[in-house]
């Protein structure tokens, strides 16, 4: 039932027509699953943070809690519901997969081997960590959850831009667009995820790729605690993101 086209002896066009249909869907539901997940998540982050800022539970929580811990715990606690879900998926897809080979017989694609899973899972969290400090920055430094979506707007637009551009990271993975935006941390998640999963990429550009977002997320929850700092403290004014550069 998967058949696109046959060929009345071999069957060679079906398969050929399987593995390219199977090489522009599978990279899509990954990134797109990304996407997804980390905006899900950022933003329950930052509508965290308005909650227990204008209700000004945060005024009790810096009493025992400094602000810097006070955004990781959340960070981390949302974080871990996400690995939770992920996880889930994961292994209902390779149960899935298992059972769908010993039943029909069918070969698993290359396109989701297990290894294109684990991948998966690194970039969520190496995308959610980036993602969900810069939303507590963001939440820190808004009244409601109105300027919240207007301060948070830039982040949602780096979300947005890659899986407009997916299907010509797919068709060339290794064009000079795809590389960039393939190693710009804001973008990386979800364009290198489509890269890998394409299995056209030099192998030595995934632990760079890794390794150079890890700093950039040390990087940007330095800044953002920074922010948060400060933000988490002051009501009644809503900032601008020129003001906001100012407190760093």
């Amino acid at each position: 039932m998967f058949k696109i086209s046959e060929d009345n002896e071999t069957g060679v066009e079906s398969d050929e027509g399987m593995e390219f249909a199977l090489a522009i869907i599978i990279p899509m539901i990954f990134s797109l699953m990304i996407y997804m997940s980390i905006l899900l998540y950022g933003q329950m982050i930052g509508r965290s943070v308005v909650t227990e800022k204008s209700s000004k539970v945060v005024d009790v929580l810096l009493s025992s809690v400094k602000p810097n811990q006070l955004m990781m715990g959340k960070i981390f606690g949302v974080g871990l519901a996400g690995m939770l879900q992920y996880s889930i998926w994961i292994f209902m897809a390779l149960l899935a997969l298992f059972v769908t080979k010993l039943v029909f017989g069918f070969a698993i694609p290359a396109q989701i081997a297990m290894s294109n899973f684990v991948y998966l899972g690194i970039y969520f969290v190496l995308g959610y960590l980036l993602y969900g400090s810069l939303f507590a920055a963001v939440g820190s430094a808004s009244e409601d959850e109105q300027h919240l979506g207007q301060l948070s707007l830039p982040l949602i637009l780096f979300l947005v831009v890659p899986i407009t551009l997916i299907s010509a990271v797919i068709e060339n993975p290794n064009s000079t667009l795809s590389l960039v935006f393939g190693f710009f941390p804001l973008t990386a998640p979800l364009v290198m995820l489509s890269r890998i999963t394409t299995g056209e990429i030099p192998l030595w550009q995934i632990p760079v790729s890794i390794g150079s977002l890890a700093l950039c997320i040390w990087f940007f929850i330095r800044l953002s605690a920074k922010i948060f700092k400060t933000g988490i403290l002051m009501s009644g004014k809503n900032f601008k993101l020129r003001e906001i550069v100012k407190w760093l």
